[in-house]
């Protein structure tokens, strides 16, 4: 689908320089990742999006070597580093969230309209953002510096106030963080859901989800207030921009306890991604993140997300977990991770990734008599 998209993002239309990249490749991949969700029989389009393409995103624009979506490419050296996880992951997930800020009709019209008028011929981030605000009668301007000339990852966290009784006062979604290029402060705007939920005979069950709009550094959330602390909020509740939540210490417990009780695949992914970067961010220890991927990555359907998971188990015990817990965690790990193995489909997808990921454990050095005792059993 990425592919077929360059008919329109790259042929019909192409950027008229490499500092404009992303008209080809972001466009690729979000229209390409669109149309598998709203065109094909596949449902999880999103999800896989969300675990794969956008945590790719989120590690690079972290690093020193981050860049702007529209990127200074002086030569063509600079223009063959622009491909690459900003370029393409990024650029789609702010695309994604463009589409949420204007609407999807308005998005969609603005594509029509700037492929009617620049048909065969060469383009500019000016010449979308014309089209832009001509469909949407929005101003682009402040938006498109924003999200497309810095970099780095904002992160959204809920504050509340309660009273004695445990009922929120105050409620407010912030968000902060700095460009790791330039040291300045992230402030983007954002249009997203926030949703609440309650943990019921161990299902987590969306109460509400309401939209928000976020413009500058912090946003009332009115809803909340009058009532007791919801077990989990989750802002970016259906994934519609681009940015990590650092969770409440209550909603913090809640999802390391019942994460498999999240039934919705997207903003269960939206949530593994987020608790994954508070172990890279060191404000969530590896173990607790490895016992809880070990409690209900079982439950995760989708292969994508299992996939991703269960690399990050590895990745938690050999470079995130004190060296002195590794062998433990391994082994148990191992233990957990073989049992699965009788439980899964045979052939299916999360058997195969369960074994390769054994193996890797194994030559991580886990213990042996692990295994060998699962495979006496089954003889």
């Amino acid at each position: 689908m990425h592919e077929m998209a360059h008919m329109w993002f790259g042929d019909l239309v192409t950027m008229k320089w490499w500092d404009d990249l992303w008209l080809k490749e972001s466009f690729a991949d979000y229209i390409g990742t669109l149309a598998n969700d709203e065109a094909t029989d596949f449902t999880t389009a999103w999800t896989t999006f969300a675990a794969r393409r956008k945590a790719w995103a989120y590690v690079a624009d972290q690093m020193p070597t981050t860049h702007p979506i529209v990127a200074d490419i002086p030569d063509l050296l600079a223009a063959d580093q622009n491909f690459d996880g900003i370029t393409y992951a990024k650029g789609a997930s702010v695309l994604k969230q463009l589409a949420a800020f204007v609407g999807a009709d308005a998005f969609r019209d603005a594509a029509r309209s700037y492929f009617r008028k620049h048909a065969y011929s060469n383009t500019s981030l000016e010449d979308f953002l014309q089209a832009l605000e001509t469909a949407s009668g929005r101003d682009m301007r402040q938006w498109a510096e924003a999200w497309l000339k810095t970099s780095g990852v904002p992160k959204l966290k809920v504050d509340l106030k309660t009273d004695g009784q445990g009922v929120i006062t105050h409620a407010q979604l912030n968000q902060f963080g700095s460009d790791p290029v330039t040291g300045q402060p992230i402030v983007r705007p954002h249009v997203l859901t926030v949703g609440a939920y309650e943990l019921r005979d161990g299902q987590l069950v969306r109460t509400d989800s309401v939209p928000v709009e976020l413009v500058g550094q912090s946003v009332a959330l009115d809803f909340l207030v009058g009532r007791s602390v919801p077990d989990l909020i989750l802002p970016n509740d259906g994934d519609e921009t681009y940015a990590l939540i650092e969770f409440d210490e209550a909603s913090r417990a809640t999802l390391l306890e019942n994460l498999s009780g999240l039934a919705d695949s997207l903003p269960r992914a939206t949530c593994w991604a987020s608790l994954w970067d508070a172990v890279r961010s060191a404000t969530l220890d590896a173990q607790s993140y490895v016992d809880a991927v070990l409690a209900h990555a079982h439950t995760v359907t989708d292969a994508g997300v299992f996939g991703v998971l269960t690399d990050q188990v590895v990745s938690s015990i050999s470079k995130y977990a004190a060296p002195e817990l590794r062998a433990e965690l391994r082994t148990r790990a191992a233990g957990i991770l073989t049992g699965w193995l009788s439980k899964f489909e045979p052939g299916s997808d999360q058997q195969t990734t369960t074994a390769r990921t054994l193996t890797r454990l194994a030559r991580a050095g886990v213990a042996g008599e692990v295994i060998d005792a699962f495979l006496g059993k089954q003889t």
